[in-house]
């Protein structure tokens, strides 16, 4: 039984290295894309918000998935993994805005 108190390690080292930057790369371009934008800024929003995104990742979701694969019971996990997801989501939306900005700002020095 020893085993289960660490279990949860691997779930957070894949879900950290491979979904994570999956699904923040996805948010930025379906966000892209419904905001018209050029792909070459799509591309530099990428660039742009790949690492922070993933830092803040990491601030966030060991500490839920410890909750979460250790104090949640199972019938529990998804209403749990929900509420995080609602944090994590203002997250990106403000990451997502800062790009927005920047961009704004960028536009206007070169009309300038």
């Amino acid at each position: 039984m020893w085993t289960d108190w660490w279990s949860f390690i691997p779930k957070v080292v894949i879900d950290q290295t491979l979904w994570g930057p999956f699904w923040n790369n996805s948010y930025i371009v379906l966000l892209g894309v419904m905001q018209f934008q050029k792909p070459s800024q799509v591309w530099a929003d990428i660039k742009r918000t790949t690492i922070p995104l993933v830092v803040s990742g990491l601030k966030l979701w060991p500490l839920a998935h410890c909750i979460t694969y250790g104090l949640v019971p199972v019938e529990n996990r998804l209403l749990w993994v929900d509420m995080v997801e609602i944090v994590w989501v203002t997250i990106l939306a403000t990451q997502a805005a800062g790009s927005v900005e920047s961009n704004e700002a960028s536009e206007k020095q070169e009309q300038e």
